[in-house]
């Protein structure tokens, strides 16, 4: 509970100087988010990113250039594994192992954006990618593993023991905005080590390999704060730099 309430409050606190920054910089813009995860692990036995969970939190970028901004946000995210909803499997053999993950991350993430096809009126950029990094502090955690029909309870307290606190993700993402406030936004998320460690006292049981965290996150975004981009004059400038490379040397003597 303690930490939801600091998580709260520093969303709070990062909201408000977003605020702030925007009214005094025009390269300044500000973000909420709000979605969905739909995220599984790999090592659980159980392809497909069934595990579904929210996804709300804000951004801000810092606009380097019309097309190309560098962005930061503050996410919660809740995230794991669970089996397949809509198929059923033999539950009474003894191997099969049912893995029901949910873990809850506060996320900071740091990415480079390129943005590209401006709007008819040049006044925004309908389409970008992304490609960043991701610090994750996990909040809370609630696991439960089935071997066939029963309960596996040594191996939940072996793995809520070992759960990693930090998770470090690497973040591929696109973006599509209707208007110069509101898009969509997917990334994919990859972390790049396993989300506990040393479980079951080295042994190598293959039912319990170290999962790996995949996470696929679709957002809805709006700005509340936007810079006023010159994007016609921008592009007009890349257009007449690109002419200039193209041009014959000796038309100049």
């Amino acid at each position: 509970m303690k930490k939801t309430l600091l998580f709260l409050l520093s969303t709070y606190g990062y909201i408000t100087n977003s605020v702030v920054l925007a009214q005094s910089e025009q390269h300044f813009r500000a973000s909420i988010a709000v979605g969905s995860n739909f995220s599984q692990m790999a090592g659980d036995g159980q392809a497909g990113y069934h595990k579904i969970g929210a996804a709300l939190g804000v951004k801000g970028a810092y606009c380097f250039k019309p097309n190309f901004d560098v962005s930061a946000e503050l996410m919660y995210n809740s995230r794991g594994s669970r089996s397949n909803p809509f198929t059923s499997k033999a539950t009474y053999l003894d191997k099969y192992v049912q893995l029901n993950a949910e873990l809850n991350y506060a996320d900071v993430a740091l990415a480079a954006n390129f943005h590209f096809l401006p709007s008819q009126n040049h006044t925004f950029y309908r389409q970008s990618l992304q490609i960043g990094v991701s610090y994750g502090r996990l909040l809370s955690s609630n696991i439960s593993v089935l071997r066939g029909i029963f309960r596996d309870d040594f191996i939940e307290g072996d793995l809520q023991k070992t759960l990693r606190k930090d998770d470090i993700g690497f973040i591929i993402g696109y973006s599509w905005f209707f208007t110069q406030r509101l898009g969509l936004a997917v990334k994919h998320v990859v972390s790049v080590r396993n989300a506990y460690d040393n479980p079951l006292n080295g042994l190598t049981n293959r039912d319990y390999l170290s999962f790996t965290p995949y996470n696929l996150n679709l957002q809805v975004v709006f700005n509340f704060t936007s810079p006023n981009l010159n994007i016609k004059s921008h592009t007009e400038k890349l257009k007449k730099a690109k002419e200039q490379r193209k041009r014959n040397p000796l038309e100049d003597l």
